[in-house]
């Protein structure tokens, strides 16, 4: 192991998981298109996820 693995503490390791979580899940959203029936006017604006990518997963579920 790493110098840097080691010294990580855990709520850090938490806090970088849980914005890996919601960058995959937003580009998951963005490779599906599901920004097209997104209700969020920035997201069909800007072509892309930008709202919360949560929301629009569960919202298209049964398309994935």
């Amino acid at each position: 192991m790493s110098k840097k693995a080691k010294s990580m503490t855990p709520e850090r390791y938490a806090a970088r998981f849980k914005a890996e979580k919601a960058r995959l899940q937003r580009h998951y959203c963005t490779h599906f298109k599901f920004w097209r029936a997104c209700p969020f006017q920035p997201c069909r604006k800007s072509r892309a996820c930008v709202g919360d990518q949560k929301t629009c997963l569960k919202r298209h579920v049964e398309q994935v």
